[in-house]
């Protein structure tokens, strides 16, 4: 089973803070808590926040999520590639702070 997430819609108010990437991180977790896949849809919106993005992704890796973790469990549809970009980076640092 897969649960989605179409930032455009559950997060039109809020795409920038900290709060807002929480939300987002325990939606993640809590999927993934049941054994569900996340799709994550940007519907190709700009984030171009590190708050919401370290929050909602980099986090994880606190948790304990490897980067294979959030490639297997996690698809990131219609991110624009310096969001993308931004939250890979963010999570190594994450990762690698938690070594």
């Amino acid at each position: 089973m897969k649960r989605r997430v179409d930032i455009r819609k559950e997060f039109a108010d809020d795409r920038l803070t900290r709060a807002a990437g929480e939300r987002l991180r325990e939606t993640i977790v809590a999927a993934a808590g049941e054994g569900k896949s996340v799709e994550v849809d940007f519907g190709d919106a700009v984030i171009a926040s590190t708050s919401f993005l370290d929050e909602g992704f980099a986090k994880l890796a606190e948790d304990g999520w490897t980067k294979e973790d959030l490639d297997a469990k996690v698809s990131l549809v219609n991110m624009h590639p310096r969001d993308r970009e931004i939250m890979k980076s963010l999570f190594a640092n994450r990762a690698k702070s938690r070594r």
